[in-house]
């Protein structure tokens, strides 16, 4: 672990989206906040369906939006070449973190040394718990090849794929208080337009295949 943080220094990353949301929230709030925006009228409809309750306010909902935007709003600061970077560099340090994590339960798992104590004793059986944990372990290592296999099936790293991973609270959230695709879709361009994300203008008919791939995802 030591050696796979030193190599792909993870902890700077994790300090500067960190950073970087503390600099920028107040400018997420603003945004989420103001008449224009799609949100505002999914506000007023949440705040009337928690009239005769105890649910959050408008300025508790837009909190919470912006919250989902933790990491995103750190990749859309970035240029594209070095958003690019930092998702090819995550990204492998992923894998060979789970690659790492794999190889150790599998030397735990067919070490013989954990056997020694019964393996003379033909009619002494393994203890119940030595049999739970190597189960245990099998099932965390079926749960890191499935996470494994989500990484590598992620398409190429490029200049959107980070926003692509670090959005997915976020459209579980507008998807749960019922925000429509093309309000989804609005959203999203006035939040990338008020960031200044890098790209080109033609590219952005791509962006809206991107995010609508995204709304359909989650």
């Amino acid at each position: 672990m030591k050696d796979l943080k030193s190599k792909y220094e993870p902890d700077k990353v994790i300090s500067a989206i960190e950073e970087n949301f503390v600099i920028h929230k107040f400018k997420l709030i603003s945004l989420l906040s103001i008449d224009s925006c799609p949100l505002s009228k999914y506000k007023q409809e949440r705040q009337m369906s928690f009239l005769e309750s105890d649910g959050p306010d408008d300025e508790e909902l837009v909190k919470e939006v912006a919250n989902t935007l933790h990491d995103a709003i750190y990749f859309m600061t970035l240029s594209k070449k070095k958003r690019t970077s930092v998702t090819q560099k995550m990204r492998s340090f992923a894998i060979d973190l789970i690659d790492s994590q794999l190889g150790r339960i599998k030397l735990f798992s067919e070490d013989m040394l954990l056997e020694l104590p019964f393996s003379t004793k033909k009619d002494v059986e393994k203890p119940q718990i030595l049999n739970e944990v190597i189960d245990v372990l099998g099932c965390i290592e079926s749960g890191l090849e499935i996470e494994k296999s989500y990484w590598e099936n992620i398409p190429r790293a490029g200049y959107l794929s980070g926003l692509q991973v670090s959005m997915g609270k976020f459209f579980v959230k507008l998807n749960q208080i019922g925000m429509s695709q093309k309000d989804q879709i609005t959203l999203v361009q006035q939040i990338l337009d008020e960031f200044k994300v890098d790209w080109q203008e033609g590219a952005r008919e791509n962006i809206k295949f991107l995010f609508s791939y995204l709304l359909w995802k989650y």
